[in-house]
């Protein structure tokens, strides 16, 4: 620091536009030198003599450096990605203010606009040592970019150039919200320069500069921050210089971490005995002083000394001149007077993270730990005060500011007034701040789902990505598990449980779950369950249940309400027989008429008892109520003593006050306390305890006694559904006997005001998604758990269980005939959200079938039934592993088939057999799928069935296509076309024209084939299989260049899959078009469809289509030179077709992987890849792949200087897409005719001529393609 002192003391007194020559004179080749007195001279023009007490970055340019390929300097643009998605380099100088401040735009200071490669340059930003940052204009997608362009000394450094460059590559391999995204790295004019993203807001330091930030608004900026930290972290990367100046915070709260400008990787750091020391003294960690080697503890550091300051007002570690800073930094120790009144933790947290000992200084995860956690903490304590955390600037982040009722959440909508629990709410949130996990315990009907939602609504700001409310259906840990899932929209529950997606959505989660009314307590291991209910520090769960489920939970009791104590009540003997309506007397007549001399001496009652009861919660919620019930009802004087025996002998449960009050509509007070005490005395436990603590069954029955019989009989046979059920389901399955079908929907309207039955109107129980254009959905009932089991006790010791169960299971069994029958028409998509919907009662009717509760005894042949008819709801829906699960299963019934010889059994074990055959189909299990098909089709030639037949051959066609035999799919094909034609059966006819289609390298036969099936299909009327034979056209007309046909197929044929609720065929249609994109040059367009595949595919058991679209995105990648992100799409692609034994699929995979390997400079790794994948085409007989194989293998000869080896592989391949008419897609084609250009160029670099050429690719068109793949045998005599 002497010598830059010196040099700045000799080039400050000089003219500014002199300064830096002479700098430059004075420097020599010291470049550190000369940047570090570079910042100086910028800062003391920017300040008025406090700069050398502001943070100053000190450049370097003799830090470790990487290396990348050149192909990293074009524009990293082209996908889709989410903002905030790749780190960028900093825009934000040490004393600059992006967005903030305002300078000549152009270098030489004229205010003239100029451009920097396509940009247009609106502003200068910025200038530090590491270069000048400019706002520019990208006219190209119309958006508002920084540029930083790197100073020239960097330019001239390759050393420090490839660094910079591999930096960004770094860099973009990250995605994070809190760090700024990188667009491109670029040549242009001269210059190397970034593009990023432009952050709008302020820095860190302009909040803090501003006014001192109280703990409330720091907490979310600082984990915000460490979050970036640590997503930088893993993907290899130190920061080694984060300031509140480098740390933007926007309008709406979000942090944005700028100026990677000196990190470094972590990696090869490692690899490293030191590193410079570039930093800003003040941040700089000891180590990092030193110029010890880069780890993370250094940013752990930084990170400390950032909230510090920000809370404090002053470094930890002061000093008026950058050597003092460094100095303090190492001997020195902070000033811990300086903080406010805060916390115990954080100063603990603080003294962890500025330990001199870096290896013993606490690490970024447990810095973040404790920072969610306080964070969270801290809010819910402000919602307990009903106040917001204590600051209200601009820093505080958007989820703060936004009104609870913006905030994620399913929360139900409450219908009546929630009354009390003041203490008891408060009791709730001081645990929740506390405790990971808190469990509302209590008996039924004690209020604590009511309570629980309460808390859920007062805490929604608290929460940003939700308050999640789930009724928990299930009494197993898995089926919690798909629960909560479901609600954080991972909602498959088809697949086979995995928790690791589940971990990962709640790894930053700010989330309360509010479980509700799970009881399973018993279960041995819960450990799966644990573990997601304690992952991550944001996460918060509430539990209501009867008693603990022994997962760690802290136990809040939710205990009845307080019962009044009014002696003055207590000491009269109050009849059941005043008149207790609003005020009125016995005769009904309000204020006048005698009263009973008891009456009399209740009103000369003291105004105080009145008064005080009207203060007892259990009172409060009976009075709502009931003046819902009878809006004239008032408590009175008269009536305060009944209210008050009520509300007493109900034991405060909220619920039965409820129910008690709801019958206000139809008695008085005094008469509904007569029959409750008639009631009661049935189930107390003695004689004199009159007054004592009732279960929820005594006030269940109670209420059940309330009703006509004809309610009490329905509510008995409700028992019998599950999840849910319509009130078309209600009048077919329990409208007989004494409870006629046309009264069923007036008795379902008593029970659901009584609160026995809940009403789901037009929602969608199961979760299934919604269209836009769909039916609302029918209005859907629902017994509470509790209330079911209730119910199910009465409905075991009935007359009518098994009259019920057998009406249950033939409904169901005739809803899913006729859905089975509707597949392909227009009402599938309808029939398909009606089996959504009833999911539960299909999956208990078959369950009824097997186990024989609906007669007494099993009945296989009707399971076996009910299982087929669901065959094209699993397929077309993508519930492929549930399906198959289901089918299986039901094999097990096939024993005990009294005949299975008889023609209807063998039919339907057929059916079944079919269905498995196609469920593994869609799995890429073809070695089951093939055993499942062939032992369907064994029994249709039993049973005479030859549609069947021909079905199952054409079936079989596609499995053997999938298996890369195109010589025994044309067996089946053809064998199913003759059946076909043989029973006049234009179904399989059609089907089989499209298979026989799909195999032809004849380009016209193969249109034939297709036009014939579409007209077919079209006469048939079959929705599905109309858009199938589109897709195959679409996609013949693009193999022959007729792009614009391709497009209008494969659009209508996405519409009817849309219509029609298909996600596999959805996925079909959009890999397909995102084909055509690709064949117009479109790669957004193109990527963008491709992704919607994955987006329905992720969802769905289909392993095929998810490889194909990750190989088309590879393609398009490598076509875009993006080699590096390629790469992982075209393996993981190949690795899925391996797996599945997708022969044609793999050398897809190997040719992609080979070509790419050879675009990147791998040439020997690409040839065993490129020669792999021919021998595979040409033994299943793929001719265009072969085409594209000896291409490939031409551009693999070219690089080795094999020059008539390329030509001759190129003239083979051009004769062979002649003869079977399939032309390279443009893109492709542009490759090729560039490696034949290469090829002519080095032709004559040779000195041969261009007859020579023009020989060796005629002689590779007319000679045998066996003769031309003799020369891979002779390659190295090329």
């Amino acid at each position: 620091m002497r010598w830059a002192r010196a040099a700045f003391d000799e080039v400050i007194a000089l003219p500014e536009d002199e300064r830096l020559r002479t700098l430059a004179d004075r420097c020599g080749d010291d470049r550190k030198l000369y940047d570090l007195v570079a910042d100086l001279l910028r800062l003391a023009g920017e300040g008025t003599g406090d700069f050398l007490e502001s943070p100053l970055e000190v450049p370097t340019s003799s830090e470790p450096l990487h290396t990348q390929p050149k192909s990293l300097r074009a524009p990293l643009l082209g996908s889709p990605s989410p903002a905030g998605s790749v780190p960028a380099p900093s825009v934000d100088a040490p004393s600059s203010r992006l967005g903030s401040q305002e300078s000549s735009p152009h270098p030489s200071g004229q205010a003239s606009s100029f451009r920097i490669g396509r940009y247009e340059i609106l502003g200068e930003l910025g200038r530090g040592g590491m270069g000048v940052v400019y706002r520019g204009r990208d006219d190209r997608l119309r958006r508002d970019v920084a540029i930083k362009v790197l100073p020239e000394h960097v330019t001239r450094d390759p050393l420090l150039l490839r660094r910079i460059e591999d930096e960004a590559r770094l860099l973009a391999a990250m995605s994070h919200p809190n760090v700024a995204t990188v667009y491109s790295l670029e040549d242009g004019d001269g210059r190397v320069f970034f593009t990023q993203e432009l952050i709008e807001g302020q820095t860190l330091h302009d909040l803090r500069t501003a006014r001192t930030l109280e703990l409330g608004e720091l907490l979310p900026i600082a984990v915000q921050i460490v979050r970036g930290v640590q997503a930088a972290h893993r993907a290899g990367i130190v920061h080694r210089d984060l300031t509140p100046r480098n740390i933007k915070v926007t309008a709406d709260g979000e942090v944005k971490i700028l100026d990677f400008g000196i990190s470094v990787s972590s990696v090869e750091e490692e690899a490293s005995t030191a590193a410079p020391a570039g930093g800003t003294p003040g941040y700089m960690s000891p180590e990092q002083i030193r110029g010890e080697a880069a780890t993370s503890s250094q940013d752990v550091w930084a990170i400390g000394v950032c909230l510090f300051e920000c809370l404090a007002g002053v470094l930890p570690f002061e000093g008026t001149t950058p050597d003092e800073l460094l100095s303090n930094a190492v001997h020195g120790e902070p000033d811990w007077t300086r903080l406010p009144i805060v916390p115990d933790w954080i100063r603990s947290l603080l003294e962890g993270m500025l330990r001199k000992d870096a290896t013993t200084r606490i690490d970024l995860e447990e810095v973040r730990s404790a920072l969610e956690e306080e964070s969270v903490r801290l809010r819910i304590d402000s919602a307990k005060r009903g106040l917001r955390p204590v600051g209200s600037g601009k820093a505080a982040p958007r989820r703060q500011e936004v009104p609870a009722s913006n905030h994620p959440t399913n929360l139900p909508v409450p219908t009546s007034t929630f009354f009390g629990r003041t203490e008891l709410i408060e009791t709730v949130l001081a645990s929740l701040a506390r405790h990971r996990m808190v469990a509302l315990t209590g008996m039924g009907g004690s209020g604590k789902t009511r309570l629980a939602t309460e808390v859920g609504r007062r805490v929604l700001p608290v929460f940003p990505d939700g308050v999640w409310f789930l009724p928990v259906s299930g009494e197993s840990e898995e089926a919690v598990l798909q629960d909560i899932a479901e609600a954080l929209g991972l909602r498959d529950r088809t697949a086979e449980f995995q928790v690791e997606p589940l971990l990962e959505r709640l790894e930053d989660a700010e989330v309360l779950l509010i479980l509700d009314g799970w009881e399973a307590t018993s279960l041995p291991d819960l450990s799966r369950l644990r573990r997601v209910l304690t992952h991550g520090t944001g996460l918060r769960v509430l539990l209501t249940t009867r008693r603990s489920l022994q997962l760690g939970e802290a136990l809040v009791p939710v205990p009845p309400f307080e019962l009044p104590e009014i002696s003055e009540y207590e000491a009269t003997d109050a009849s059941p027989t005043d008149g207790a309506r609003g005020g009125e007397d016995a005769s009904g007549q309000a204020g006048s008429g005698s009263r009973s001399t008891r009456s009399s001496r209740l009103s000369a009652r003291k105004p105080s008892a009145l008064v005080r009861i009207t203060q007892n919660e259990a009172v409060r919620l009976f009075v709502d109520r009931a003046q819902l019930a009878s809006p004239s009802f008032r408590l009175t004087e008269s009536s305060a003593p009944v209210v008050y025996q009520l509300v007493r002998r109900l034991d405060g449960l909220p619920l039965a006050i409820e129910l008690a009050a709801a019958r206000m509509r139809v008695l008085t007070a005094s008469e509904l306390l007569e029959r409750l005490d008639d009631r009661f005395r049935l189930l107390r436990s003695s004689p004199s305890d009159s007054a004592g603590r009732r279960s929820l069954r005594a006030v269940l029955e109670w209420s059940l006694g309330q009703l006509h019989e004809p309610s009490r009989t329905l509510f008995r046979r409700l028992a019998v559904f599950r999840g849910g059920w319509s009130l078309e389901a209600a009048e077919d399955v329990c409208g007989f006997g004494d409870l006629e079908r046309e009264d069923v929907l007036d008795h379902l309207g008593e029970l659901v005001d009584h609160s026995l039955v809940h009403v789901a109107a037009g929602e969608d129980l199961s979760g299934a998604p919604e269209h836009m254009d769909e039916e609302p959905s029918p209005t859907r009932y629902v017994l509470l758990h509790s209330v079911r089991e209730f119910a199910e006790t009465m409905l075991e010791v009935s007359e009518d269980s098994g009259l019920l169960a057998s009406r249950y299971v033939q409904h169901f069994e005739a809803r899913a005939r006729e859905a089975n029958r509707r597949h392909g028409t227009a009402e599938q998509a309808k029939w398909h959200r009606m089996i959504d919907r009833e999911r539960d009662n299909l999956w208990n009717a078959l369950r009824c079938l097997v186990d024989g509760s609906n007669s007494g005894h099993s009945e296989p042949l009707r399971g076996l039934r009910l299982t087929a008819s669901l065959g094209t709801y699993w397929l077309s829906s993508g519930r492929v592993r549930e399906g198959r699960r289901y089918c299986e299963d039901a094999l097990i019934l096939v024993p005990r088939l009294a005949d299975t010889n008889a023609p209807d059994v063998l039919e339907t074990l057929g059916d079944v057999y079919r269905t498995l055959g196609n469920l593994t189909f869609y799995q890429a299990d073809y070695g089951a799928s093939l055993v499942y098909m062939e032992e369907a089709q064994r029994i249709y030639v039993q049973c005479g069935n030859d549609a069947r037949v021909a079905d199952v051959h054409r079936n079989l066609g596609w499995l053997w296509i999938r298996r890369g035999d195109f010589e025994r799919a044309g067996r089946e094909f053809a064998t199913s076309l003759e059946i076909g034609e043989r029973v006049s059966n234009l179904a399989c006819i059609a089907g089989a024209l499209s298979g026989l289609g799909s195999i032809q390298n004849d380009s016209d036969l193969a249109l034939q084939y297709h036009e014939r099936s579409l007209a077919y299909q079209r006469e048939l009327g079959r929705a599905d299989a109309v858009a199938g034979a589109l897709m195959h056209i679409g996609n013949l007309a693009l193999t022959i260049g007729n792009v614009r046909k391709a497009r209008q197929c494969l659009e209508e044929a996405l519409e009817i899959h849309r219509e029609l609720g298909n996600p596999l065929g959805m996925a079909w249609s959009y890999t397909n078009l995102g084909i055509v994109a690709y064949w117009e040059r479109d790669y957004d367009g193109s990527r963008k469809y491709f992704e919607d595949t994955l987006a329905l595919t992720e969802d769905l058991e289909a392993p095929f289509e998810t490889a194909i679209a990750l190989g088309n995105i590879g393609i398009l990648l490598r076509k875009q030179r993006r080699f590096d992100e390629a790469r992982p799409f075209v393996e993981e692609s190949l690795a899925l077709r391996r797996r599945h034994g997708d022969r044609h699929g793999i050398a897809e995979g190997q040719h992609s992987l080979g070509l790419l390997l050879l675009r990147c400079g791998h040439r020997r790794r690409s040839e065993p890849e490129l020669l792999d994948a021919l021998e595979i085409r040409r033994d299943i007989g793929d001719s265009p792949g072969v085409a594209a194989s000896l291409e490939g293998l031409a551009a693999l000869a070219l690089e080795t200087n094999a020059l008539e080896r390329a030509a001759r592989f190129f003239g083979a391949a051009g004769a062979l897409r002649d003869t079977i008419r399939a032309p390279l897609s443009p893109p492709e084609a542009e490759e090729v005719r560039a490696d034949r250009q290469c090829l002519a160029e080095a032709c004559e670099e040779s000195g041969l001529p261009e007859a020579w050429l023009e020989e060796r690719l005629r002689q590779g068109a007319e000679e045998s393609l066996e003769r031309i793949l003799d020369l891979l045998d002779r390659r190295s005599a090329g």
